[in-house]
Order: structure tokens, then sequence, then C-alpha cells
């Protein structure tokens, strides 16, 4: 089995040894533009490589198998957020993880997490056209496409009460980081995936600073190693979606 983006040995790090001098959170949802950000802030260099590493189904069961292969056996949560926090760390101590929150909440309530992470950081990335990312969501689910470098698996059938749920699951997330942020009096850094996409270099840039790291580095949209998945099968069942929403 090929290993998903992100959770090749290719991405590791050198061995970081200590704990992290800055941990920061990715507070996502779903075909939030979440990924390209990690890419980007892996690319350059001085961000770690943030990943969904709580996504115990499918990142951290490929991880754990690579990195206790030797053990012959499971390891504990903390035991696998060790490891990944040694292998990447990138040199100046900056470790990332990026979280849904039906990934992060239930850890966080059963006080799971916090001995090895307690993010300093956090960053809040969302999209502002919600329906464009319900349909995402829902043409990714059906495919089992989540970035450009997996093939869909079918070709997916517009369905409204599909696309209603998916819609209903993103609001529903958003408000939790929200409600998250009020009642932690968080500030996080705020990034809009249409504003990523339209100037890479300045949102990784201001994100990077927020992070307390200066970083010359100059990164466009064709640095990303995906690429955006939205075709004409998005732009159609959105135009049908939204005629459907309008009273006649």
């Amino acid at each position: 089995m090929s290993e998903s983006f992100l959770s090749g040995e290719q991405f590791d790090l050198p061995a970081y040894e200590g704990k992290p001098k800055t941990c920061y959170l990715i507070c996502s949802t779903g075909r939030s533009g979440s990924t390209l950000l990690c890419d980007l802030l892996s690319k350059s260099g001085v961000a770690g490589v943030p990943h969904e590493y709580l996504h115990m189904a499918k990142h951290a069961k490929e991880l754990s198998s690579r990195f206790f292969a030797a053990r012959g056996r499971a390891v504990d949560l903390e035991t696998y957020l060790r490891e990944v926090i040694k292998r990447r760390t990138s040199s100046n101590g900056i470790f990332g993880l990026k979280a849904h929150p039906n990934q992060y909440f239930p850890l966080l309530e059963k006080q799971l997490i916090q001995p090895v992470f307690s993010p300093t950081k956090h960053i809040f990335i969302h999209r502002r056209d919600t329906v464009s990312q319900a349909i995402s969501l829902a043409i990714a689910a059906r495919t089992n496409s989540w970035t450009s470098l997996e093939e869909s698996i079918t070709d997916p059938a517009y369905d409204r009460a599909d696309i209603d749920r998916c819609l209903g699951q993103v609001l529903q997330q958003n408000l939790m980081w929200t409600r998250y942020f009020e009642l932690n009096c968080i500030e996080p850094f705020v990034i809009d995936y249409e504003n990523l996409v339209q100037q890479p270099n300045a949102e990784i840039g201001a994100c990077l600073r927020s992070l307390g790291v200066a970083s010359a580095s100059d990164l466009g949209i064709t640095d990303a190693r995906i690429g955006r998945q939205a075709n004409s099968t998005n732009r159609e069942w959105k135009e049908r979606y939204l005629g459907q929403l309008k009273i006649h």
C-alpha cells in the first residue's frame, strides 16, 4: 500500500531531540484547503511538517506501521505522538499538527493529548465559499480522492441531500472551532482559503510571522506538490444546487 501525501518517509526530518520550542495547531474542516496549507508550510523548511496526525484510521496507521515496524505491535497515543514530534519538528524547534474538531476534541476532553502536545499557537483555515467546500467534500467522500495525487475510484452522481449534509457538517465544525477559541480566550491566526490560493507567498509569510519565524522563502502556488481538484463537475453541481434553493 502506498503511503498518503505527507505520510511518506521523504517527509521525515532529521531527528529532533527534546521538546519543540513552538507547537502550533492548524484548526481545519474537511476540504478547507488545509492540506495545501500544510504542503506550503512544510515546503518553507522552517515550520516542521504539519499533517493530519490524529487521523487514526489512515495517517496514524500508516506512520505507526513505519515508525514502529520493528516492534511488531501497536503503540499507545503518547508513544506515537512523541515519535511524530521527533521526526517532524524542523531544526528551529517548530512542530505543527492539523486536525478537524472530531479528531481533536475527543482526545482533548479525555486529556489524552495534553501530556505530549499543547499548542501555543493556533491557525484557523476556512473557506468563505462554504457551498463550494461542501460540494468538494461530497465529491471527495464519494470518489475517495482527497488530493490531486489520488485517483478517483468512481464517477460521483449529484445528490442534493448529500451536499446538504456536507454543508451542515462544515458549518457546525466552523462553529465548534469558533466556540473553542472563545471559551479558551484564543486569538488564532486566520487564513481564508481563497486568499491562500490567490496570494500564497503573502499568506504563508504572514503565517510564519505569527509563529515567530522569520523566513525569506518565496513560495508560489506552483511550489505546491498538490494541485486544485475543482473542475467542471464542481461548477455544475454548484449552479444546480444554488438553483434548487431559489424560490420560483
